[in-house]
């Protein structure tokens, strides 16, 4: 099952960043309206923002099944991020707090 989101999370980013205009990030429609054509998967954008932590990146939040998944892309496409930021200030997880905070608006 882990596996099975981890496929479907790497298809997804691949998608997003490939998308990503050389400006910004691209619109959740957009991005949600390719994704359906590329995977047979129920899943909802959550969120798609620029990075506060981390200039330059974007972060995408979206929800398979009940669970919010959290992944980052640079705004040139080029790079996808998965797994936790960390923050060397004060060792906190910024990418399990932003994940908390989705789960808190399901």
């Amino acid at each position: 099952m882990k596996f099975k989101n981890f496929i479907v999370i790497v298809i997804i980013s691949l998608f997003v960043f490939s998308a990503c205009a050389k400006g910004g990030c691209p619109s959740k429609e957009t991005a949600t309206s390719a994704v359906k054509k590329l995977m047979p998967v129920r899943f909802e954008i959550l969120s798609l923002s620029e990075s506060k932590e981390i200039p330059g990146i974007c972060e995408v939040a979206i929800k398979i099944n009940k669970d919010p998944i959290i992944f980052y892309i640079d705004k040139t496409g080029e790079y996808v991020f998965s797994g936790s930021i960390v923050s060397t200030k004060d060792k906190s997880n910024i990418t399990q707090k932003r994940q908390e905070f989705f789960k808190t608006k399901m």
